[in-house]
């Protein structure tokens, strides 16, 4: 098992001139290619390691070629977004990730981590449609109703008429 991490802090020219990407910025989302980016390894697997030690991945991958990415000893895959290193840099440090994508043998995922709220409840009652309650509720499937009737009429048959909103 090899340990390897990709930092944007090492990933500008003065760490990785050979395929430099943005230095960090504050207050900024900023995007790095970890495919095409600096690594390091803690075991120091080609060589590579911390500061102007930096690989490309692919060498890592080349003294490595059997290397897989696992979360536990079950063998199953695993990704971890970290900071620090427990220096005083990092000290206070709030960040985000997001629309991460990962590549495996040609396909990849990205993963959004936004929060999507869940939809307005069903309406309980018929009653609970009137008086522009109906503008509170949706459908099973999160349809908002156009009208009070549109809503009651949904309450009254068991969801059979569907939101058209």
């Amino acid at each position: 098992m090899i340990s390897s991490s990709s930092n944007p802090c090492n990933q500008d020219a003065t760490y990785f001139p050979s395929d430099p990407q943005p230095s960090l910025a504050d207050s900024t989302w900023q995007t790095w290619d970890a495919l095409n980016g600096g690594w390091w390894s803690v075991e120091g697997t080609a060589g590579a390691g911390p500061g102007t030690n930096v690989k490309p991945l692919s060498a890592i991958i080349a003294a490595e070629p059997d290397a897989t990415i696992v979360n536990t000893a079950t063998g199953q895959g695993g990704f971890r977004v970290a900071t620090g290193y427990g220096t005083g840099a990092w000290d206070n440090f709030v960040g985000n990730a997001d629309a991460v994508t990962i590549g495996v043998s040609g396909n990849s995922t990205t993963y959004d981590f936004e929060l999507t709220p869940p939809p307005p409840p069903t309406p309980p009652s018929k009653d609970a449609c009137k008086k522009g309650g109906w503008v509170n509720y949706t459908d099973h499937a999160g349809r908002p109703f156009a009208s009070q009737g549109v809503c009651v009429s949904y309450f009254a048959t068991g969801g059979k008429n569907k939101a058209k909103g």
